[in-house]
């Protein structure tokens, strides 16, 4: 699986794919560290960890301009624990 970039917030973390088989992939692991936090009774906000958004590369912001490189195009975002 190859990550083309990630960013950080408070509750989550964000990464970033190429193609939907890597982004769903990543949300099944990301779906298991979720269950795992929930029963220490870590709190995700308004977020939904394995969840997965469509968007173009030129849509993605507040990642390292420098992490997608020359990369257009679609990217899938997974919202990590």
């Amino acid at each position: 699986m190859s990550e083309l970039g990630f960013r950080v917030g408070m509750k989550v973390e964000w990464r970033y794919y190429s193609t939907e088989v890597e982004a769903k992939q990543a949300a099944a692991k990301a779906i298991v560290d979720a269950r795992r936090k929930l029963e220490q009774g870590y709190d995700f906000g308004y977020q939904s960890p394995g969840s997965i958004r469509k968007l173009h590369s030129s849509k993605v912001s507040g990642l390292d301009p420098e992490a997608l490189g020359d990369y257009e195009g679609d990217v899938y975002e997974v919202v990590f624990p």
